[in-house]
């Protein structure tokens, strides 16, 4: 057989369709039934297509529309909702009708899958190897020398496991994985397929005649407990010592994390983000996504290590509203003016006369930061060069690019051109000071033919081509 099961422990996955009650969910989920409490579901839906005999959930009010015409059998809602008319599902209410769905979907799949345990083969697994109890190796695996794994661990097929690798309890590797020589994997960590664990880092020494000889990366790569790494990210090897990712960090798929970067514990990192070589990066940090007001993360990551930074922002605004309760229209006065305060200098570039008192300007002015009209910006972009080289912390609200090139901007019709953006991304890449870079303001629900996530993409590749140019 070309893949026979050695392991006499190996389970068979259970694809029966199971069926449950309203008050059996509602009893799962501690929460309160509308409607007949024995209808019965198998499957889950969104609320706009579902059919009879699945579950939906209504978090958006967004979406509240769907509700009344909705086909799903069973539909979780928030305890708030307010209901405009009938309805015809059985509604489950629960204080957050988000958190309570995902609860479900982790228990269904609890219920429906079945984890593989024991051997396939052809695999190769050196004798002086440790495997622990209650451990699955998909076939084409290749486990090298003195490699540690502990109970419970899933290895799907294809993967390379390196000389001396230490792998934790009940950790997932997907297939095709490669973890190189020396690298430490903790406990519970999902690792997901096509991921590269421990390649050499970006290090070349320029010689005389031109040419670049190769620094030797002789550190390895540690993960901690309870990380999850998406499809295709490159975690380089550090030169000397250790990359680390600490407990708790989330990594989407497509991400770059060069050598000797250290991720802080329950970080965020969102797909197609570089992180650049020796970068420490603070706890509970988000890298891409979300609003403007993120930028505080960034910043009290310098701030933990109390070094004054360069930081520029990147927006049609300028957030300092005193008179808002929003967080993202004032939290540069908290950047800005907090003590002890580490911002040395401060930048901002692109904003737009209309949304900017001129009082607010002169108060910039008085303090010696440096603010730039979008006009000033488009008629000369190389002069923002010099101020972004010299930036430690890089904010760039989508805000400061015009509607037609970014579309999840629903602020103004004017700004920044989608090549301009690219071009201060660039100059933020080619800078030896630049440490942390963030994008905010992307709303899926706002795009249009997903323009405003391939701008952004595009941003991200001329960060990284300004990287490559000068960082080795």
């Amino acid at each position: 057989m070309f893949s026979k099961i050695i392991g006499q422990n190996y389970l068979k996955r259970n694809f029966k369709k199971m069926q449950f009650t309203a008050s059996q969910i509602a009893l799962l989920l501690s929460g309160q039934i509308e409607g007949p409490e024995n209808v019965t579901v198998g499957s889950f839906g969104k609320i706009e297509e579902a059919k009879e005999g699945e579950i939906a959930f209504l978090a958006n009010p967004k979406y509240e529309e769907y509700l009344y015409k909705t086909k799903a059998s069973i539909v979780i809602v928030n305890d708030s909702l307010e209901l405009k008319q009938a309805v015809h599902s059985t509604l489950i209410r629960v204080p957050n009708a988000y958190s309570a769905f995902a609860t479900l979907l982790e228990k269904y799949q609890e219920y429906k899958s079945q984890q593989p345990i024991g051997i396939q083969e052809p695999v190769h697994i050196h004798s002086s190897s440790k495997i622990g109890k209650d451990v699955f190796v998909g076939a084409f695996a290749y486990i090298s020398e003195n490699v540690t794994i502990a109970d419970g661990v899933k290895i799907y097929p294809g993967v390379f496991i390196g000389n001396n690798v230490v792998i934790g309890k009940n950790t997932t590797i997907h297939a095709g994985v490669k973890i190189y020589f020396d690298c430490q994997v903790g406990d519970n960590v999902i690792i997901h397929a096509g991921t590269i664990i421990g390649s050499d880092g970006f290090g070349f020494a320029p010689l005389p005649d031109g040419s670049y000889r190769k620094v030797p990366q002789i550190g390895n790569v540690v993960i901690e407990n309870g990380v999850e790494i998406g499809a295709n990210v490159t975690i380089d090897r550090a030169t000397i010592g250790s990359t680390v990712i600490r407990k708790g960090v989330k990594i989407d798929n497509l991400v770059q994390v060069a050598h000797n970067v250290q991720i802080g514990e329950d970080s965020v990192v969102a797909a197609q983000t570089g992180i650049s070589g020796s970068t420490k990066i603070g706890k509970k940090v988000i890298s891409l996504g979300g609003s403007h007001d993120i930028t505080l993360a960034q910043y009290y990551a310098y701030k933990s290590t109390k070094k004054s930074i360069v930081a520029t922002c990147i927006d049609a605004t300028i957030d300092l509203r005193g008179d808002s309760f929003l967080r993202q229209e004032n939290f540069l006065l908290d950047m800005l003016t907090s003590e002890p305060n580490y911002i040395s200098h401060y930048n901002h570039i692109g904003f737009q006369s209309y949304f900017v008192h001129p009082r607010l300007l002169e108060t910039m002015d008085k303090l010696r930061f440096d603010c730039y009209r979008v006009g000033v910006v488009k008629s000369d972009i190389e002069q923002m060069e010099p101020a972004i080289r010299q930036t430690n912390l890089l904010s760039f609200d989508i805000a400061a690019i015009k509607n037609s090139a970014a579309p999840s901007n629903v602020l103004t019709t004017n700004g920044l051109n989608g090549e301009e953006a690219c071009v201060l991304s660039q100059y933020a890449g080619m800078s030896s000071h630049l440490s942390s870079f963030g994008i905010y303001g992307y709303n899926p629900e706002n795009d249009v033919h997903d323009l405003t996530a391939k701008q952004i993409a595009q941003m991200l590749w001329y960060y990284l081509d300004g990287l490559n140019a000068i960082k080795f």
